[in-house]
This record gives structure tokens, sequence and C-alpha cells, in this order.
């Protein structure tokens, strides 16, 4: 449930106990409003993989993504907000970032 954070990413489903045989179905919010046509990267490491694999999805007008899971993979979903700052560094412009993240691990069918 969205917990009032800067940003923050909602899930739609409990991925320990909901279907995901669909995929499960994400919210990305900033400041409590969707964030529309955003990146959202998945990092999804399979049982017994040394390292994980990455993809990058976009959030529809209403800031929902629905992102492909498998039965026993652990993720990561993150998405990061950039903002232009006022001041500048050594010439260059500064920014603020913020990045919101889930993570969890669905269960063995």
């Amino acid at each position: 449930r969205e917990m009032g954070l800067r940003t923050e990413i909602v899930a739609g489903a409990n991925p320990y106990t909901d279907d995901l045989s669909n995929g499960v179905a994400v919210q990305v919010l900033y400041e409590g409003q969707p964030r529309a046509d955003v990146q959202v990267e998945l990092f999804d490491k399979a049982p017994g993989a040394a390292t994980g694999v990455s993809s990058l999805h976009r959030t529809d007008a209403e800031g929902r993504v629905t992102l492909p899971v498998h039965a026993g993979h652990e993720y990561l979903v993150d998405s990061v907000v950039f903002n232009a700052l006022d001041a500048e560094v050594e010439g260059d412009h500064a920014w603020e970032s913020l990045w919101a993240s889930l993570t969890f691990k669905v269960p063995d069918e």
C-alpha cells in the first residue's frame, strides 16, 4: 500500500500469496501522484544463479506496469527520480536523485 514517501513503488499483488502467472503489477508514485511513462528496472535472480539479469520496462499513464516473474526467483524493482537543483557544482548542474525500490521472492510452485 502507499506509505506517503516522496517516491515509492506500490505492489498491486502480494507476491507470497497471490497468483502471479500473468506477472506482478506495480505502480510508481512521486509525491503521491502516478509517474507516467517512466523507466522501471527489474533485476531477476534465478535459483542457483551467481548473478541476476536486468530488464527495462515503462509505466503507463497511471504509473502502472506489469512485470514478468517466475516461481523461485528473487527480484529487485527500482525507479529513480532526478530533479535538477538551482545550484551548480564546479560549473555543472547539481541533481537530486530519489530512489524507490521493492524486493521480493516468488515462492516455488
